[in-house]
């Protein structure tokens, strides 16, 4: 699996990556991010290398099976869907965190030859 994250952060302030949710016909799915990321430290542009985990009904991340990785691209192509990471600071010092915004957000999923590119909303994770 590959993920990168695209955003302007309007206070210059760098981010990674912790979960990616999907909502579509009023079923959300929460995955979890793993793996190495390579990140900006002025705003949300990240490049991750490794694995999905989705979160099942007991509240415990497993890894998922070739139908649920479908249907996750599947949904991430819908216009329809909301899309939303969760993102926490590079440097949890840095000045402005509770005022940033983050703008013009993009992101593109490759899962072996899937490829979904999608627009997302930021939910700041520990802030």
């Amino acid at each position: 699996m590959r993920l990168y994250l695209s955003a302007y952060s309007k206070k210059h302030i760098g981010y990674t990556p912790d979960t990616l949710m999907v909502r579509n016909q009023g079923v959300e799915y929460t995955y979890d991010i793993i793996g190495t990321t390579d990140y900006d430290i002025h705003c949300l542009c990240t490049r991750t290398k490794g694995n999905l985990e989705i979160r099942n009904e007991h509240d415990e991340f497993e890894e998922m099976d070739i139908n649920q990785i479908q249907n996750l691209m599947r949904m991430l192509r819908d216009d329809s869907s909301e899309v939303t990471i969760s993102i926490y600071p590079v440097d949890e010092a840095a000045e402005g965190l509770d005022e940033d915004e983050l703008v013009d957000c993009s992101g593109r999923l490759e899962i072996g030859e899937e490829t979904a590119d999608f627009a997302f909303h930021t939910e700041f994770y520990g802030i």
